[in-house]
């Protein structure tokens, strides 16, 4: 006698089988992680620019991205989920370590970036002096005050 192929499949194999089914349409319908990469994350200067690289957000969706908590970005992803942006460092952005965020509302990811501060800035940009330059530049420092306040005190006695 010929068994149908219900009977012959027992079920719960039917209903296994069912699931797993469901489990695979779903892995291969999930989205990754969102992801974002940035063009440079140490040594910032207010004022630099950086590109941002960011995948695996809501398609099509908004998306900020916000350096020390200032807003340097508004707009969307493409219909993929990506976004490839520059962004510039805010000027108020504070010295030391501190977040560039990406979200779109749903998702946010955080990327660490270091921001140089003023007297950094004027070191390195002093040590890339050649020696003439240097010895001017010190003079300078140095001697400024001092002419101010001579021209101070001979204005005050006049």
């Amino acid at each position: 006698m010929k068994e149908s192929l219900s009977r012959r499949i027992a079920p719960r194999t039917l209903l296994g089988l069912l699931g797993l089914g469901l489990v695979l349409v779903a892995m291969g319908t999930a989205q990754a992680a969102p992801t974002v990469n940035v063009s440079k994350t140490f040594g910032l200067e207010p004022g630099d620019w950086v590109l941002v690289q960011a995948t695996g957000f809501a398609a099509n969706g908004n998306i900020t991205i916000a350096i020390d908590g200032v807003q340097a970005y508004s707009g969307r992803a493409d219909a993929n989920g990506a976004l490839t942006q520059s962004v510039q460092v805010p000027y108020t952005a504070k010295a030391g370590y501190t977040k560039l965020t990406v979200t779109d509302n749903v998702n946010s990811v955080d990327v660490s970036i270091q921001v140089k501060g003023s007297m950094e800035s004027f070191v390195e940009t002093m040590q890339s002096m050649t020696p003439l330059a240097k010895i001017v530049v010190s003079i300078f420092i140095i001697f400024l005050p001092v002419l101010i306040g001579v021209g101070i005190w001979h204005w005050c006695r006049t």
